[in-house]
């Protein structure tokens, strides 16, 4: 939106005692929100994510996910070749070596 020449405020959550006495409702913070932005209250310009520290939050979440990807996909093979016949078992034991390390730290 700020490329498109849009201007984006940030508005900041009500302090929890206000939000206590309010009760906790979307539409009523939606409302809330909105009345600060018109009124000129919301004045916190949002951070721009366009940096290098971003960019490394990025690649870790992406690392974060493959590496619980490749976990449950071990605990699953694991699960398959303790439940499965013992002559599939013995077939697939001798052609699948799985690794069970960490992978090393970047």
């Amino acid at each position: 939106m700020l490329d498109a020449g849009i201007d984006v405020a940030e508005v900041n959550q009500p302090p929890p005692h206000l939000k206590a006495r309010r009760g906790n409702d979307d539409k009523i913070d939606a409302e809330a929100a909105a009345r600060k932005a018109l009124s000129g209250q919301a004045t916190a310009v949002p951070k721009t994510t366009t940096g290098v520290v971003d960019s490394i939050r990025v690649l870790r979440l992406a690392r974060d996910s493959a590496v619980r990807s490749r976990t449950r996909t071990i605990v699953q093979l694991r699960s398959l070749l303790i439940t499965a016949p013992a002559e599939l078992c013995n077939e697939l034991g001798e052609h699948l070596v799985i690794d069970y390390a960490e992978p090393e730290s970047p």
